[in-house]
């Protein structure tokens, strides 16, 4: 799908008017495949300074494959 989205850009030639779009499918897509890598950079400090909490890597998952789906919808039907 995030394929589709690239192509469909490149032969119509609007790489101006999506990139947003474009920014945010590879995003979900480094979401989706590298969830532990995605979670590292959001981390929050617990109770002691030596605690950290991270979100799931299932949930991570979830949210990339989102802005994917969402994203290439929207520049395959040209927003």
């Amino acid at each position: 799908m995030a394929v589709a989205a690239f192509v469909v850009a490149f032969l119509n030639d609007v790489w101006g008017e999506v990139w947003p779009e474009l920014v945010v499918i590879f995003g979900g897509l480094i979401m989706f495949l590298f969830p532990d890598e995605w979670s590292s950079f959001d981390g929050y400090q617990s109770w002691r300074s030596n605690q950290w909490r991270f979100q799931p890597p299932s949930w991570v998952r979830f949210c990339g494959a989102m802005a994917v789906i969402i994203c290439t919808i929207m520049v395959l039907k040209g927003k």
